[in-house]
């Protein structure tokens, strides 16, 4: 999973600056058209990105309404298994959740000392929906979606033939305990974090325009997502 660093931010923007270097120095007529049209769309691109450094504190990865705390779920109830592989792979996913979410705090914490916190509306939407997605009394039943479709994906492993029943009742018991013992005290720790968010009021209380260069970074998502 992407765990988030200052140090790994700053790399991040060295590497697209030496690759912005890189392709600028192409003679771009010598190329194809098809490349030619390539070169112009990583060109923009790599300029793009690197533009968007300066507002590295804008992004919002706990947003309520799209935010990784209710995405992560979703996107791992959707990690296809075709090979045995695949389900070790999404095990080890798992087993890195809390790493995760420590890492996202400690963007939300930086996020705070730039005074760019989303509001306490906001954040409290992302506490609450840390005590629901994830509940305890759903896993210890059986009937989080995580536990049934987990179940499901190794079911076409059996059938064809990439798992036997008994290799299938070891991966469930395996998700089993890193669902109880990493992923929802992930959900709980994420929660408390949050709630220290917030305890002395210095949330931004309205939306991104009201930032500053809050209004030049709507205008930098237009240019990334068109």
């Amino acid at each position: 999973l992407p765990c988030y660093s200052a140090e790994q931010n700053q790399g991040a923007e060295i590497a697209l600056a030496g690759r912005l270097q890189e392709l600028s120095a192409l003679d771009s007529s010598s190329l194809s058209e098809t490349n030619r049209h390539t070169y112009t769309l990583l060109l923009r691109y790599f300029q793009n990105s690197l533009e968007g450094c300066i507002y590295t504190y804008y992004d919002e990865p706990l947003s309520p309404s799209s935010g990784m705390q209710s995405q992560l779920p979703i996107l791992l109830a959707e990690y296809t298994f075709r090979t045995r592989q695949d389900v070790e792979d999404y095990l080890a996913l798992l087993d890195q959740v809390d790493d995760y979410f420590a890492s996202l705090i400690v963007y939300e914490q930086e996020k705070k000392e730039a005074g760019l916190l989303q509001s306490d509306t906001s954040l409290q939407k992302v506490m609450d929906q840390c005590t629901t997605i994830l509940s305890k009394n759903e896993l210890k039943e059986g009937t989080h979606f995580l536990q049934s479709t987990f179940t499901e994906r190794l079911s076409g492993l059996i059938s064809s033939g990439f798992l036997n029943a008994e290799e299938a009742m070891y991966y469930e018991s395996v998700n089993q305990r890193l669902l109880n013992t990493v992923v929802q005290p992930a959900y709980d720790r994420l929660g408390d974090d949050i709630f220290l968010l917030m305890e002395d009021g210095s949330s931004t209380p309205y939306g991104l325009t009201s930032l500053p260069k809050g209004k030049e970074y709507y205008g930098y998502l237009v240019r990334m997502t068109t």
